[in-house]
């Protein structure tokens, strides 16, 4: 296919699918193929399903794409599929993407997010769409590019020759101008109206007293040729067809419970062999689905049926979904049926897993569709529901349902978890004395009184992750090993692996920066066993907490100098990480920021600067939220400063961004912790300013020492690069396998080390790069980040900074204050300049 995207636009029955299909079994290409319905406007499902989709149909693949972080934010939406992107372009396979049903589509988060898969599209990229009704899509602008091939339903239809041509030779039968006249006006050429047809037409008494029949129907067509077809199907048929068609998909078991007829498969069989509207969902699948023309005509029959109950239809089909462990399909027919205790028995059935593995969008997807009555009636599913929005950092929802809060704390059944949730709000706003004061008043009940009950399990195993976090977010680096490796038992007991997996990962990061990168290795060790049995067949893990195991262990290979282990990592927790809450952004930011400084190890300086670029992209993305993880957000903004002074030799202006990044955290009087005061001794350093860097670092190395932190001693002493500084951190790093904290320290520390002759300072020699120093490229690129190259084109475009504001919803200020970064990363004095110097890097 040579375009981009191909729109099939017609009404149902034109014959879109049926042509598709066609064409696919003669096309060499490999095709992904999702049928949508309302349920997908969800913009998470929407994406799971569409890399979902992709992933199983490109035979390269190693494993599925990650699903997409829950975060109904356009940023985040574009940053998920632009990794979709590239990985379709690396795997080089020719790939149509077919949307079928695409008028079911109404979010227009998920209509933003599929122009931008076709905007962006790879040239081994297709679309195909099939779709009732035009989705806003920017045709036109695809159309003008001569991008876009249309078929409506104009196209589509039969003609009266191939009318003509099809009752002739499936019918044996000639028709009159006139009788072909009354098909063509009747039917419109649709080809399911056709289909159906020509079916009655051969078992019609005679073609007259068909065409009668057909005449006395007046606009009740496509009523008369399903109910003509219906007629000549046995009676358990009928009734088979009706009650089944209330399913979007089918299978044989599914079938049987809910018409109790034991030759269910066999009728699907013999449906499928008849060509009765009847299609697979693909080829080896034992799930089938009704043509939507023929399923609506059918639900119309099915409530014209007074002997049937639809209702208790949808409770069969609620009962095996729900035992075949589809939550979302037992829910659906659960609302359908209007029975609202089921639906909150199956919620409440599945919570915890939800909120254990992150699924916060999809409970609250759900809860909120109960009526508010129900929500008192089930006091241990509300309670589960504002636990969630709490684990989910979702304060401004949780706030919102103060007074169902008043309510439960009443209530004996759900004490322990209020408690505990109490607890967990007061470590989501920030305050942390309050958070500790009350886990400490709940940790020793329930370490007296064992929990007995999952609920009781559930609010221990909160209470020990808030002191876990306290600790944390405190800084308190040995009370949080201490209270990880104490709660990981008990999340284990409780079956709640995603708060295990959390807790492991926590162990493994505070033991590097005690200085045991041989414990913190061992432990992940144990992660990747936990992670192993929790996932699924595919190998992907089913946690989105998996990125705080592939995070650390990332960490821990660069700092062992495995620079290849250490990308392949941090591209895992990428990955898993987009199955997580939006709370894990700031992790993934750590994740680039070490994924960059591999990368520019390995002398890939370019894929380095990409990952600042995503990093800038999480930024976007968690920007609405300014307290979310504060201490993660300081940590991994860090890590990002560290990565633009590594990559500074290739572009100096980047030594601006940090100096911007100080003064910004100045003027906003945020305290700085040591991470900053060491990323700023890193700074002074590569300016020259030793004298001044030094009194940054004595404070450091003091505190670090006594607090027995040797991983962020052995940072500190490194950075200080006396003969003093490094023969105390060789003798601390030798037994555990320090490499990189040596390797970073450039020039200063490799001239240190070769006055030291010691067997490990000369292994350490060993390891840096044969040319002394960072290499400055011939014509260093200037980087911009992908907010300020647009700026820069519509600036090129002839744009007026108000006309600027106005397209990208900024203020004038913003883009004032955009425009002179550009200037000073492209040395400009003014826009002529700016522009000039952009054409030289074919930036426009």
């Amino acid at each position: 296919m040579d375009f981009a995207v191909c729109l099939l636009s017609a009404p149902a029955g034109y014959g879109k699918t049926t042509l598709v299909c066609d064409w696919l079994a003669q096309a060499n290409t490999s095709f992904a193929w999702l049928t949508l319905d309302e349920g997908d406007n969800e913009s998470h499902r929407f994406l799971s399903y569409l890399a979902a989709a992709i992933g199983n149909a490109l035979p390269k693949s190693a494993e599925r794409f990650a699903a997409p972080l829950p975060v109904a934010r356009r940023a985040a939406v574009e940053a998920y599929l632009a990794a979709l992107i590239n990985k379709v372009a690396e795997s080089q396979e020719h790939l149509t993407l077919v949307l079928n049903n695409g008028e079911a589509i109404t979010n227009g988060l998920c209509h933003g997010a599929l122009e931008y898969l076709i905007e962006y599209a790879p040239d081994n990229f297709h679309t195909l769409l099939l779709t009732r009704a035009d989705p806003p899509l920017p045709f036109s602008r695809w159309r003008a590019r001569g991008q876009l091939l249309e078929l409506r339903a104009a196209d589509l239809r039969f003609s009266r020759d191939e009318i003509r041509d099809l009752i002739a030779e499936t019918t044996r039968q000639a028709l009159t101008d006139e009788e072909l006249n009354a098909l063509d006006q009747r039917t419109q050429g649709r080809a399911a109206s056709l289909r159906l047809l020509t079916r009655s037409l051969e078992t019609a008494p005679n073609k007259q007293h068909f065409f009668k029949a057909l005449e006395d129907s007046r606009n009740r067509t496509m009523d008369f040729l399903v109910d003509e077809v219906l007629k000549q199907l046995p009676a358990e048929t009928q009734a088979f067809l009706y009650r089944t068609s209330i399913l979007p998909q089918f299978s044989g078991d599914l079938c049987q419970a809910l018409t109790g007829n034991p030759h269910s498969e066999s009728i699907l069989r013999d449906l499928e062999r008849h060509n009765l509207f009847i299609s697979r969902l693909d080829h080896d699948s034992r799930w089938y689905r009704f043509h939507p023309l023929f399923a609506k005509c059918l639900q119309q029959r099915l409530r014209e049926q007074t002997d049937i109950d639809i209702a208790d239809l949808h409770r069969r089909a609620s009962d095996w979904h729900a035992a075949d462990g589809n939550a979302d399909a037992a829910l659906n027919h659960a609302f359908e049926a209007k029975d609202f205790d089921r639906a909150a028995r199956i919620m409440e059935a599945h919570a915890i897993l939800w909120i254990d593995q992150g699924e916060y969008q999809t409970f609250t997807h759900w809860f909120e569709q109960l009526p508010r009555e129900q929500l008192t009636a089930y006091p241990r599913l509300s309670a589960f529901y504002l636990c969630g929005l709490l684990d989910s950092r979702n304060l401004e929802r949780f706030e919102a349902f103060a007074a169902l809060q008043a309510q439960l704390e009443t209530l004996p059944e759900v004490q322990h978890l209020i408690q505990a949730m109490r607890a967990v709000a007061a470590l989501v706003r920030g305050d942390d004395q309050t958070a500790l004061t009350l886990t400490n008043q709940s940790i020793p009940t329930f370490q007296v009184n064992p929990p007995q009950t999952v609920d009781e399990f559930f609010a221990y195993s909160l209470h020990l992750f808030v002191r876990m976090g306290i600790y944390y977010q405190a800084d308190n680096v040995l009370a949080a090993e201490q209270a990880a490796a104490a709660a990981i038992p008990v999340f284990l007991q409780a079956g709640l692996a995603g708060y295990a997996l959390d807790a492991l990962g926590v162990r493994a990061s505070n033991k590097m920066r005690l200085g045991n990168l041989r414990q913190a290795e061992d432990i992940l060790e144990q992660a990747l066993l936990l992670l192993r049995r929790s996932g699924t067949g595919s190998g992907m893990p089913s946690h989105p907490i998996a990125v705080r195991i592939y995070g650390p262990l990332s960490r821990l290979y660069y700092e062992q100098n495995r620079l290849a282990d250490s990308i392949a990592m941090a591209q895992k927790a990428i990955e898993s990480s987009q199955s997580g809450g939006y709370q894990w952004g700031w992790r993934v930011a750590e994740v680039y920021a070490t994924l960059g400084l591999a990368y520019l190890a390995s002398n890939e300086v370019a894929f380095a600067f990409d990952t600042l670029e995503k990093i800038r992209q999480i930024e976007n993305l968690l920007a609405g939220y300014p307290s979310l993880h504060t201490r993660t957000r300081r940590d991994a903004l860090c890590q990002k400063m560290r990565l633009l002074l590594a990559l500074a030799p290739f572009d100096e202006t980047l030594y601006s961004r940090v100096e911007e990044w100080r003064n910004k955290n100045q003027a906003r009087g945020e305290k700085g912790g040591e991470a900053e005061s060491a990323l700023w001794a890193r700074y002074l350093i590569l300016q020259g300013k030793v004298a001044e860097a030094e009194s940054v670092l004595h404070p450091l190395i003091h505190t670090a020492g006594a607090e027995r932190r040797l991983g962020d001693l052995l940072e500190y002493l490194t950075l200080a690069a006396d003969e003093g500084a490094l023969r105390r951190a060789l003798e601390m790093a030798e037994p555990q396998g320090f490499l990189r904290v040596f390797i970073d320290g450039g020039e200063r520390v490799r001239a240190a080390l070769e006055k030291i002759h010691l067997p490990y300072a000369r292994k350490i020699l060993a390891a840096f790069p044969t040319l002394p120093g960072a290499q400055k490229r011939k014509a260093a690129t200037p980087w911009l980040n992908l907010h300020e190259r647009e700026i820069l084109r519509l600036l090129d475009a002839g744009y007026s900074n108000q006309q600027i504001a106005d397209a990208l919803h900024l203020s004038v200020n913003t883009v004032k204050w955009y425009a002179r970064r550009i200037y000073a990363a492209l040395g400009a004095k003014n826009r002529r300049e700016a522009l000039t110097k952009a054409k030289e890097w074919e930036w426009v």
